[in-house]
């Protein structure tokens, strides 16, 4: 699995809703290895809202790139099996968008928790 942070907080911290979709447009461009947007098409949305417990996104099919985005609070994850805890894992930040990229079962055993409650996180799924 490669995980390539996507651009940081303090980057989207101006910027609007459609500049803030440019930049992770650009990341998944890359990702597909410049052959352009139409290389990766969208293979789904999720949300998951309040993440008390340890959760992972239900990854569709063919998907190769998830892109999570944290709001309202942090939250850590854990790609290593073991789910992780408010205190334990990877942290994530509010309004920070990380991008994942692997197969999706891979995708599908990253497991995130909520530091704070009132978590949401949005993940977007992408495939070729």
């Amino acid at each position: 699995m490669a995980l390539i942070p996507s651009a940081s907080e303090a980057q989207l911290a101006n910027q609007g809703t459609t500049s803030r979709l440019a930049v992770v447009i650009d990341q998944l461009i890359a990702i597909a290895g410049g052959v352009g947007a139409a290389a990766l098409s969208n293979k789904g949305y999720q949300q998951i809202v309040g993440a008390a417990a340890a959760v992972s996104g239900t990854v569709p099919a063919g998907t190769t790139v998830m892109v999570v985005t944290v709001e309202g609070q942090a939250v850590r994850y854990r790609a290593d099996g073991t789910n992780p805890t408010a205190a334990i894992g990877t942290p994530i930040s509010n309004g920070s968008s990380w991008t994942f990229k692997g197969t999706a079962a891979v995708l599908g055993a990253i497991k995130f928790i909520q530091q704070s409650a009132t978590a949401t996180l949005n993940f977007d799924y992408y495939g070729v």
